[in-house]
């Protein structure tokens, strides 16, 4: 059976609890305890962009032997940004590019391959989102993904689609002999590309319900996002 080509940013799939990085004094870091939540919104807003954006960040990763683009949003107070493993395996130095232009540093706090999630420190207050309970996601509903894609100069990119399916299991081919599976994915149709990697899938109420983390090149419209169930956990962890 012929396989599917994807564009899939994972890197190795290494086990990993807790890892710092890109940082010469942690303290800077965690002297930064709060920040403040963005409202869940009660309707779909005109304004809707202008109100989620503060929390949602470009990342760039840079190392001595490799740099990486990629996206993320801050959801708890205190500057806990989630993004994807694959955005910044490469342990680099990290850069957060804000809503309004300004930047940031972050450290890597957590990571787990085998999900793509990974959890950053941010040492500056950055307001964030809420996440949503995705057992309650349905199809067809409407959805907004928002990222960086192809490169900074395309940060806070928005586009729309609705959910297409619930519980995919997509295989990721690492290597011709070494095939992942990547489990209860959502699917949707929100047009995402190269740097959408660890940006939100949002609702209509402003509420993060995925992590983009991949597409099929050879289709349109078949996105993909880790459901906030999957790595909920990690974050209430913190």
């Amino acid at each position: 059976m012929k396989r599917n080509k994807f564009l899939v940013m994972l890197a190795l799939f290494f086990c990993f609890n807790l890892i710092f990085c890109g940082c010469s004094n942690k303290s800077d870091y965690f002297s930064v305890t709060t920040s403040d939540p963005i409202q869940k919104l009660s309707v779909e807003n005109e304004n809707f962009a202008s109100i989620v954006s503060p929390a949602i960040v470009g990342i760039k990763s840079v190392s001595a032997t490799s740099g990486s683009i990629g996206s993320g949003v801050c959801v708890k107070s205190g500057g806990y940004i989630v993004t994807n493993y694959h955005v910044i395996s490469n342990f680099g130095e990290i850069t957060l590019h804000l809503h309004n232009g300004k930047t940031c540093k972050a450290m890597v706090l957590k990571i787990n391959p085998d999900i793509d999630i990974a959890i950053l420190k941010a040492n500056y207050s950055i307001p964030y989102l809420s996440l949503a309970n995705s057992d309650s996601v349905k199809v067809g509903e409407t959805v907004y993904a928002v990222g960086t894609p192809l490169s900074l100069s395309f940060n806070q990119t928005f586009t729309k689609g609705i959910v297409s399916a619930l519980n995919r299991k997509i295989s990721i081919s690492l290597t011709d002999s070494n095939v992942n599976y990547m489990e209860n994915l959502i699917q949707h149709d929100a047009s995402i590309n190269s740097g959408n990697s660890g940006g939100p899938l949002l609702n209509k109420f402003g509420e993060v319900i995925g992590i983009n983390t991949l597409k099929i090149t050879d289709a349109e419209g078949l996105g993909f996002a880790v459901p906030v169930k999957t790595f909920e956990g990690i974050v209430n962890s913190i």
